[in-house]
C-alpha cells in the first residue's frame, strides 16, 4: 500500500555496488616490466649517451649484449633437440612401434581359442558353436573354413605334423581332431575321460564336472608317437595319436590348471600352488617341483628356454629364471624371481611367450575380467610398454591371446573379432 514503508528483507544476492571494491592499480611498475634505462636509473648509474638520447640500446649493441646472461652453446644444443631430454635406461618398446596388421571378423560370436599355424599364414580360431580357419598375410584377411563343433570351444592345439587340429568342447569328456584339408570331424573316443567307477555310480552332486577335458597339449616335433596330454580335474591323461592308445596317467591333490610340453621329454603341470616336472622318455617320471609361497593360486604359465612365468588369481604375473642349481638343465630345480608385473587386478587367463622384429623377447598376459585386460612387456628389461593397448582400439573383455610362432605378431581374440598387432 502506498505511504507504508515495506520492512526490508534480507536479499540471497549481492550488487556490485554493495560489495568491496576492487583495489586501484599500482603506478609502480613491476621489476620484469622496467626498461633497462629505468632499471639504470633507479640503481644510480649512468646509461649510455646513445640511450640517453633515444631511450633505448638500440643505438648500443654492445653494452646491452653485456648485460644480457649469456647462454652456452651446449644450453643451445639441447634446446633446439626434438628428442625427450630424459631418456629411459632400458630399451623398452614403444608403443608407437606396435602397429595393427590385421582384423579377423567373427560375426555374432567371439574368439574363445587361438591357434597359430607355423607356417605363419594359417590361424585357427575357436568360437561359441564353431572353429574358424583364416588366412593371413600382412593386412589380407581371408575365410577359409568355418565348422560347426556343437559346444563352446574350451581348447584346441595343431598336431606336430600341422596337418590336423585337436578340439575339445565346454563340459565335454572326448576330445575331436580335424583335419584342415577335408575339414572331416572324428571323435578320439578311446580318450573318454567317464571311464571311472566314480562317474557311473550316478552321484547326485557335481562331481561330474571333474572329469570335463580343461586343458589339452601336444608334444612339438614329435613324428613318432604324436604324444598328447590331457587334463580334466585332478588327472592327467597321456596318449599317443600315433597309436590310439592310452600310455599313462597321473593324479594330483589339486585340480589342474594349466600343462605344457617344455620340451620333447619333459611335461610340466601346474596344479594348486605348484608346478611339477616329470620325465616322460619311458614313463611319467617325477623329476621336481617349484612353489612360490608369494602366489596364492596358480592359473596360467609359459615355459621359456631358460625361464618361467606364472600367472596368478590376484593378477600377479611373476617371472622367474634359472640360477644354475637344478640338477640337470630345464629340470626347473633352480629358479630365482625377477619381476613381478602388477599391472592387472583381475586372476590371469594366458601368458604368450615370443619376439619382436628385432629378435627381443616378449611376454603378453590377459585377464578375461577387465575390459582391454591384457599388456605386453618387453624382456630382459622387464619394463611394460606404456601407453599399450591404445585407448582408441576399444577393446572389450579379452577372451584368448596368442603369439604366432614364427612371426611377431600377437593375437587379441575378444567378442566378434580378432586383433593382429605387429610387434
Amino acid at each position: 500500500m502506498e505511504g507504508i514503508d515495506e520492512p526490508t528483507r534480507p536479499r540471497a544476492w549481492e550488487d556490485e555496488q554493495d560489495g568491496p571494491s576492487l583495489p586501484r592499480p599500482s603506478p609502480a611498475l613491476p621489476a620484469w616490466a622496467l626498461s633497462d634505462a629505468a632499471r639504470a636509473a633507479r640503481d644510480g648509474k649512468s646509461p649510455p649517451e646513445d640511450e640517453a638520447a633515444e631511450g633505448d640500446f638500440e643505438g648500443n649493441a654492445g653494452w646491452a649484449s653485456g648485460r644480457k646472461r649469456a647462454r652456452s652453446d651446449g644450453l643451445s644444443a639441447l634446446l633446439s633437440r626434438t628428442t625427450p631430454l630424459l631418456e629411459a635406461k632400458s630399451r623398452a618398446t614403444p608403443a608407437g612401434a606396435v602397429a595393427v596388421g590385421a582384423v579377423l571378423p567373427l560375426p555374432r560370436d567371439a574368439a574363445r581359442v587361438i591357434q597359430w599355424h607355423p607356417n605363419g599364414q594359417l590361424v585357427l580360431v575357436g568360437g561359441n558353436r564353431h572353429l574358424y580357419i583364416f588366412h593371413t598375410a600382412g593386412k589380407l584377411v581371408e575365410r577359409l573354413s568355418k565348422l560347426e563343433i556343437g559346444a563352446r570351444v574350451e581348447s584346441a592345439c595343431l598336431t606336430s605334423s600341422g596337418e590336423e587340429a585337436l578340439v575339445v568342447g565346454r563340459d565335454s569328456y572326448i576330445p575331436q581332431i580335424v583335419s584342415l584339408s577335408t575339414e572331416r570331424l572324428t571323435a578320439l573316443r578311446f580318450l573318454d575321460t567317464r571311464g571311472t567307477a566314480e562317474y557311473r555310480n550316478g552321484r547326485r552332486d557335481h562331481s561330474k564336472k571333474d572329469f570335463t577335458i580343461t586343458k589339452l597339449a601336444v608334444r612339438a616335433g614329435d613324428s613318432s608317437t604324436s604324444m598328447l596330454a590331457l587334463a580334466s580335474g585332478r588327472t592327467v591323461k597321456l596318449a599317443s595319436l600315433r597309436t590310439a592308445s592310452v600310455l599313462g596317467g597321473l593324479a594330483f591333490d589339486d585340480p589342474v590348471c594349466d600343462l605344457c610340453f617344455p620340451s620333447a621329454t619333459t611335461l610340466a603341470i601346474a596344479a594348486g600352488r605348484k608346478v611339477l616336472l616329470y620325465d616322460i622318455r619311458k614313463t611319467a617320471t617325477y623329476v621336481s617341483t617349484f612353489k612360490d609361497d608369494a602366489i596364492l593360486d596358480i592359473t596360467s604359465f609359459a615355459w621359456g628356454p631358460r625361464s618361467l612365468v606364472l600367472g596368478s588369481s590376484s593378477g600377479v604375473v611373476s617371472l622367474y629364471e634359472e640360477d644354475g642349481k637344478g640338477t640337470t638343465p630345464g629340470d626347473g630345480g633352480g629358479f630365482s624371481l625377477v619381476k613381478g608385473f602388477m599391472n592387472l587386478t583381475t586372476a590371469i587367463h594366458g601368458i604368450c611367450l615370443g619376439k619382436d622384429r628385432g629378435g627381443e623377447p616378449l611376454l603378453a598376459f590377459f585377464s578375461r575380467s577387465q575390459k582391454a585386460g591384457f599388456r605386453l612387456a618387453s624382456l630382459p628389461s622387464c619394463v611394460v610398454v606404456p601407453g599399450f593397448p591404445w585407448t582408441t582400439m576399444r577393446h572389450g573383455f579379452v577372451q584368448s591371446m596368442a603369439m604366432a610362432p614364427t612371426l611377431p605378431i600377437l593375437s587379441v581374440g575378444e567378442r566378434q573379432k580378432v586383433t593382429n598387432y605387429i610387434l
